[in-house]
């Protein structure tokens, strides 16, 4: 099974071509609608539980099937944190401290998350 996700990612909301990056295509800000956070941080923070809850789903499911004891779990991304649709990387210290972002050739923009489950 090969399974990808879009999020997170920028843009979706605004109106292209004159505001094409705006916010993260996420309909609900989730449990983080009422902290004091930029806009774009919070739809930031929903996609990434988003995420998180369906993969979560994902590893629910192999074992409800009794598969998840033979099934190795690949998780990665294709870059480093993005700067786009004003989010900022450093308001989750999205790179570790890396220099660098999606686009540049610096840690922080060619490491990206990945790991494997097997059990």
């Amino acid at each position: 099974l090969y399974l990808s996700f879009t999020v997170p990612h920028a843009g979706g909301w605004g109106d292209a071509p004159a505001d094409p990056e705006h916010g993260q295509p996420v309909p609900t800000d989730l449990h983080y609608a009422g902290n004091d956070w930029p806009d774009v941080e919070k739809d930031h923070a929903a996609v990434i539980t988003y995420l998180d809850a369906k993969v979560g789903d994902l590893l629910g499911r192999l074992g409800r099937l009794g598969i998840d004891d033979r099934t190795l779990v690949v998780f990665a991304s294709d870059n480093g944190a993005h700067i786009e649709g004003g989010h900022r990387k450093e308001f989750f210290n999205s790179t570790g401290g890396l220099r660098g972002q999606k686009r540049s050739l610096f840690e922080g923009g060619v490491r990206s998350p990945s790991m494997a489950r097997w059990p």
